[in-house]
Order: structure tokens, then C-alpha cells, then sequence
């Protein structure tokens, strides 16, 4: 079968054989002793062996989700009780951005209708008071506005029916603490949000083992793959500690997603039905996380890389740029213009990579060396990009993802700013730690996947030498890609028999003979996902999928050689998979191990005490975390909250957290309250806390405010010297509530 875009003439066609000439190679095979098999791959033990494969396949794949969706729910429940919790216990779980997105999914839920509840959160005071935002085009919530609309409906359903959905009961929590009433099923307005979260990532898991198996060739290769995702599942998710996060969401249709970026790498022709799922996973990949533009980069980078090296022609790389554009499209109108997405590197490298590959023939012309014209692409579409990118964002005005490159820098360099700190500062964005690496090898993850990672380099390198020696003309390699099946076959896999010309080969066979960009699509893959989860600890969530993914190469004819092997796949796969159980098996008893209960007393006082000693059109600050909570549970408005991903919230954080600088009381109280502000949530963990040197709040800011560097910082005064800027109506062990201006409140109180 010929590469898509070929101009080389079509193989004649097959010719149907006489009932005499079957006849006569049934004889020949007989007389040589060959066994007969069915003629043709649609012969019955054919089709009924694919059809007994497909139910396997079907069975396991469906049998790996419910257990995954049993094992993080269990995980869960185990970790907070979750089931004895009151509702407000139950909020206060979801702490810093998890409680924002959740209040969000409470708002639609709890609205008169889903239509005003809809309204509500596209024109949101709360949120960043006085501003009114459309909370859709910032924060990523269209899995909010589903759960919301589905809960709903799910009411409505079981309520028409007489269906009990939940079932309530008293719990007497001891230590001087009030009792509760606590429900569970899926009536509950929380356990619905949950268990929806989970399932998804139990599909996933069905879709990872598909993933597997069909990266890997082999059933073998999916269940290696699956199993090392459970033995190192602590390093490979955290959706059953974090359900609301934006990746508990949008992780599940990355993996459909570069399932079906293999599909459409791996054959020939490309398929309208492949090519239609994979926008839409990619548009739902989009859609539920603002970090998805920075992952799309790395893939259509590596897409494009695999374009250079000669393993893909022009037109299958321009229908990857199409289609991403396409998704770009609909994702930014779907979010109404978000600018952080119209001005990121995904967009303007998208552009960037037309402009090459488009260029491709006169880059042919001008260079007679492979290297060279490789080293020139790439080097023009960095310089594009770039260009594209600076432009585009003094256009529109946006600043919103400098940050992540500053972090980037800081990381590289002794580059240090407030934001930076902010993050960097937090051990999710530190450096990924050694013991990561450890757990890695003890369950032989890590040594699994450098080997068939050296192996995948070595037939590259293999594939390059073989294609550089057999190229007559200045641009064998472009012509190899648009050049009949049987030449580029050669050179690209010399280690593979060819197709005799003027005949054709099965799907199979072709696929197995072709030179395999897949295989180092997700080589290059691995190396990016390796990079960013040394730098930021937090992104390990993409490489220990991707390493589970790696090691069912271990099964695949693609790196052991030929099927008649497939003895030695299987043993391998036994073996590997008897060796990593050793510490695998550990890892999950550890996991279950892990009881606990929630119970936050403090906070639980100071929201109580918020909703029944404050107005409802009350203003707030604080940090970060607290105000998600206070958000979600009083319904109070906030100034500032965890989505620290704009620029503008930011500098508005930024000047809340100046009670935690080294200013004077009369300067902040000048802040608040050109910000609305009315009452101040003062923690003192975050006045002393120091994750490590130059972490703590007051370390941070004589980043930026050198002159009062050395005076006491301002939280520690206030907790003894409040008056009279401030003053103190709330306090426990954790929290203490100032009020910021008592004439404007009492004014307030009156109205």
C-alpha cells in the first residue's frame, strides 16, 4: 500500500485465481509439506479468530476500567471518609482551585434553572469582585456545566420515578464536636461530582489498555501496560486525592487522543472517522484544562520532528496542522475568545509549521545535505514561531502565560520574581525528586523502557545511516515519501523484506513492513514528558502514563523482531510482569494502607461564623486557598482566588498579599480598600511558613520591596496591633478575621 500524496503509479490489480490454480498450489503446498490454511484473511477461522480477539480485547478493556474506577473510589474514601461527612465538610475537602471549579458545578446545580445558573457563572461579581468575568472563557469549567446539567437531570429522572437516591443518617463525631447529618448516593449533590470523575478515569483506563495494546501490537503489550500503570500509581496520577483538578478531566481524552495520533501515524491512508475523533478529543482536551496548549506544543514539536527526519510526508504533517488549527478554532470559540489561547506558541507554531513544510521543495534545492536541511527546519520554525507569538500577544495585549516561561527560566537560571516564587515555592512545582527516579526503577519501569527506548533509537539511526547511503539524488528523502511502497520501504526499513512490486500487501503486513513513525513519535514524546517532569514535579503526570505506555513495546514484533517470535513476547511480557509485581504489588497494599479522616474544625468554625455574622454582599481577601473556600460555602464575595494562571488576578493577589509584606497598616488598609475589600482573612502559618530558604511570604516580597527589607512584617503586627486600620472579629488557633473599614461596614449592615 502507497504512502497517501504518492504520484507513483497504483500496483496492477490482484487477479482472482481459477478453482485450478488454487487447486494447484493446494497440490504444490501438500507435496512440500506445507500445512493448508484458509485462503484470503476473510476466511472463516480468520474472521472467527478476529471476532474471539476483539471480545478478549473488548472484555479486558472493559474489566481494567471498573477496577480502576473501584480503585480510586475506594482510595478516596479511604483517605477522608468521605460518606460520614456533613455537606460542608464535604466542600471544605476541595481545597485552593479544586473548591473554585467545584463552586462553579454547585452554582449550575443548585440554580432555579440550569439556564440561570449558566448565566450566573458567565456573568460572575463573586469571583473577582467588583469585576464581572465570564468565568467560561477563563477557567476551563465546561466539565462543570455538564456535571451541573446532568445532575439535574438525574433529579429530575429519579424524582419522576419515586427513585431514593440518597440515604441519610447522624453522626456524633465526638471530641466536643456537634453531630452531623450526612448523606450518601448519588442524590448528593457532591458524591454525584465525585463518582462522575472517577468514572471517567475508569474509562480511561479502559482506553489506556486499548492504547497499549494497539501502540504494542499485542494483548500482551496492553495488559504490560495497564499493570505497570497500577504498580507505580501513586507516580501516575492523583485524581483520587484531587478530583476537581482540570487534569482529573482532561488526562482521560489525552490518552484517546494520542491513540489516535498512532492510528493516524501508522497508516497509510488516512481514515475520516480516525481524523474526526481525534478533533474531537483534542478539542475536549482543550476545553478542560488551560495547560492542554503547552502539552499540544510539545506533540505537533515531536509531530514535526518526525516530519523532518523523513517518517511522514507533507501531507499527512499539513492534515495534523489542519486539524489542530480546526480544534484551535472551535476551542476558542467555544471559550468566547479566550486571548490566552489565541496568543499561545501552540498557535503561532501551528502557523510556523505550514510556513515549512510548505517550503519544503526550495529548502530541497538549496541544501544537498540532509543534516543541513533538517537543522534549517527546525531553526526556521523556531524563528517563526517566535515572531508569530511576540506579535500576536503585543496585539491582543496579553501577558497571561508569561509566567510559565519565567518559571522556566528561574529554573534554568538564579531568575527570581514574585510570581515565580509563588510557584517554585510549592513542591509540586520543585524539581522532580530522586526518590521519583527510585520508585521508578523498583518496580523496573524505568529499566523496561530503557531498553526498548534503545532499541527504537538504534533503528532509527539504523533506518538514517541505511536511507543517507542510498540516496542518488539531492532529495531522496522527499522523493522516498511520495515514492512507490517497495523503495521506501528499503530504505526506511532495511531490516524488512519488501513487497515484491505489482503486489499488495495486507493492512497488516504493510504496517508491519512500513518504517513506524509511531515509534518515534513517542520516543521523541518520552524525551519531552522526561524534561518537563525533572523541571516541574507536578507534570509527572504525563510521564509515568507514558513510561507504563513505553514498556509494551517490550511486547511488540516492532522491537523484538518478526512473529515467530511471538514466544518470546509473551515470555517477556510473563517475566516482566512476575518482576515489577515484586514492588508493584507493595506499592498498591501501601496505597490502600492509607486511612484517614477529614476534619478541618478551624475552617469549619470560620465559615460558620462568616455566614451568620457577616452581610451576604460582604467582600473578602485572603490567601488564595482560604478564598476558594469562602467562595464555595458562603456564597461571599472574594478579590482573589487560586486560578492564578491571569495576569490580572495576579497583580490583584499580589496586592492582598502585601499584609504579609514588610509595609505599613495605613498603606495595605489604602489597598484593601480601593479594592472593596471589607474584611481580611489573616493565617499565620502563612506569615511563618517556609517550605524552604527564601520561601516564606515576607522573604518573597523583599524580592520587590527592598527598601522596608529588615522590619517586622506587617501579618506579625496586626495579630497584636490591629487597631486602628483594622479590626479583629473572628479568631481561632488558625484563623483571624479583620475587619478593614467599620464605617463603610456598619453603612453596609444598615442598607
Amino acid at each position: 500500500m502507497e504512502p497517501l500524496g504518492s504520484d507513483a503509479p497504483a500496483p496492477p490489480p490482484l487477479r482472482r485465481r481459477s478453482g485450478k490454480v488454487r487447486g494447484a498450489a493446494r497440490a504444490v503446498a501438500a507435496k512440500q509439506g506445507k500445512p493448508q490454511q484458509a485462503v484470503g484473511p476473510r476466511g472463516k477461522r480468520g474472521r472467527l479468530a478476529g471476532h474471539g480477539r476483539l471480545a478478549l480485547v473488548a472484555a479486558l478493556a472493559g474489566a481494567f476500567g471498573l477496577v480502576h474506577w473501584y480503585h480510586l473510589s475506594s482510595l478516596f474514601e479511604n483517605d477522608r471518609h468521605f460518606s460520614h461527612l456533613s455537606t460542608l465538610e464535604r466542600e471544605l475537602t476541595f481545597r485552593t482551585e479544586m473548591g473554585l471549579y467545584y463552586s462553579y458545578y454547585k452554582t449550575i446545580a443548585e440554580a432555579p434553572t440550569f439556564w440561570s445558573g449558566l448565566d450566573m457563572i458567565m456573568r460572575d461579581r463573586l469571583t473577582e469582585y467588583p469585576q464581572v468575568i465570564n468565568t467560561l472563557k477563563r477557567f476551563n469549567l465546561y466539565p462543570e456545566v455538564i456535571l451541573g446539567g446532568m445532575y439535574r437531570t438525574y433529579l429530575a429522572v429519579t424524582n419522576s420515578l419515586g427513585i431514593q437516591t440518597v440515604q441519610c443518617w447522624t453522626v456524633n463525631r465526638g471530641n466536643m464536636l456537634s453531630a452531623i447529618s450526612s448523606c450518601e448516593g448519588m442524590g448528593d449533590i457532591a458524591y454525584f461530582y465525585v463518582n462522575m470523575v472517577f468514572f471517567l478515569n475508569g474509562l480511561m483506563m479502559s482506553v489506556f489498555f486499548l492504547y497499549g495494546t494497539y501502540l504494542s501490537g499485542s494483548v500482551a503489550g496492553g495488559l504490560v501496560a495497564v499493570l505497570s500503570f497500577f504498580f507505580n500509581h501513586s507516580e501516575a496520577t492523583r485524581v483520587m486525592w484531587t478530583p476537581p483538578l482540570r487534569e482529573s478531566f482532561s488526562y482521560p481524552f489525552l490518552v484517546l487522543q494520542m491513540l489516535l495520533v498512532t492510528r493516524v501515524l501508522r497508516k497509510p491512508q488516512l481514515e475520516k472517522l480516525t481524523l474526526g475523533m481525534l478533533a474531537g478529543a483534542t478539542v475536549c482536551f482543550v476545553l478542560c484544562w488551560q495547560f492542554a496548549q503547552f502539552v499540544l506544543l510539545t506533540q505537533v514539536a515531536c509531530l514535526f520532528a518526525v516530519y523532518i527526519l523523513g517518517y511522514i510526508d507533507a501531507e499527512k504533517m499539513k492534515t495534523f496542522v489542519l486539524l489542530n488549527v480546526l480544534c484551535l478554532v472551535v476551542s476558542c470559540t467555544l471559550m468566547f475568545g479566550n486571548e490566552m489561547l489565541l496568543s499561545s506558541f501552540y498557535a503561532a507554531s501551528l502557523v510556523a509549521i505550514w510556513v515549512v513544510v510548505s517550503l519544503h521543495s526550495w529548502l530541497n534545492r538549496i541544501s544537498r545535505v540532509d543534516l543541513l536541511r533538517w537543522v534549517a527546519q527546525a531553526g526556521m520554525w523556531l524563528a517563526v514561531t517566535f515572531v508569530i507569538k511576540t506579535a500576536w500577544s503585543r496585539l491582543l495585549g496579553v501577558a497571561d502565560d508569561a509566567h510559565i516561561f519565567n518559571i522556566l527560566k528561574s529554573k534554568l537560571t538564579g531568575y527570581k520574581d514574585f510570581d515565580t516564587q509563588m510557584y517554585t515555592c510549592a513542591p509540586e512545582f520543585d524539581f522532580m525528586e530522586y526518590q521519583t527516579v527510585h520508585k521508578y526503577t523498583a518496580t523496573l519501569l524505568l529499566p523496561a523502557v530503557l531498553v526498548v527506548f534503545a532499541i527504537i533509537v538504534y533503528k532509527a539511526i539504523k533506518d538514517k545511516l541505511a536511507l543517507l547511503r542510498s540516496s542518488p539524488s539531492p532529495r531522496v528523502l522527499d522523493r522516498g515519501l511520495t515514492s512507490p511502497p517497495q523503495m521506501n520501504k528499503e530504505r526506511l526499513s532495511p531490516h524488512h523484506a519488501t513487497v515484491p512490486k505489482g503486489a499488495a500487501a495486507e493492512p497488516e503486513q504493510a504496517d508491519s513492513k512500513s518504517h513506524h513513525a509511531e515509534l518515534v513519535f513517542h520516543a521523541l514524546m518520552l524525551i519531552v514528558f522526561a524534561v518537563m517532569a525533572v523541571l516541574i514535579m507536578r507534570l509527572k503526570l504525563f510521564l509515568t502514563p507514558h513510561l507504563c505506555l513505553m514498556a509494551s513495546l517490550l511486547c511488540s514484533k516492532k522491537t523484538l523482531g518478526e512473529p515467530r517470535r511471538k514466544w518470546l513476547a509473551h515470555g517477556l511480557a510473563l517475566v516482566t510482569v512476575a518482576l515489577m509485581s515484586v514492588q508493584g504489588t507493595s506499592n498498591i497494599h501501601a496505597q490502600w494502607a492509607n486511612v484517614g479522616e477529614f476534619s478541618n474544625v478551624e475552617q469549619e468554625d470560620l465559615v460558620t461564623w462568616i455566614k451568620s455574622h457577616t452581610p451576604e454582599d460582604a467582600v473578602f481577601a485572603g490567601a488564595m486557598p482560604t478564598m476558594a473556600s469562602i467562595k464555595l460555602s458562603t456564597g461571599r464575595a472574594i478579590v482573589n482566588h487560586p486560578h492564578y494562571e491571569d495576569a490580572g488576578l495576579r497583580a490583584r493577589t499580589k496586592k492582598v498579599y502585601s499584609v504579609y509584606s514588610r509595609k505599613g497598616a495605613a498603606e495595605v488598609k489604602g489597598i484593601l480598600q480601593e479594592m472593596g475589600v471589607d474584611y481580611l482573612v489573616l493565617e499565620d502559618s502563612w506569615c511563618t511558613r517556609r517550605t524552604k530558604p527564601g520561601c516564606s511570604l515576607p522573604e518573597i516580597w523583599d524580592l520587590i520591596d527592598p527598601e522596608n527589607k529588615g522590619k517586622t512584617p506587617l501579618c506579625s503586627h496586626l495579630y497584636n496591633h490591629p487597631y486602628p486600620h483594622f479590626s479583629p472579629v473572628f479568631s481561632n488557633d488558625v484563623y483571624t478575621l479583620l475587619m478593614v473599614d467599620t464605617e463603610i461596614r456598619a453603612e453596609k449592615g444598615s442598607t
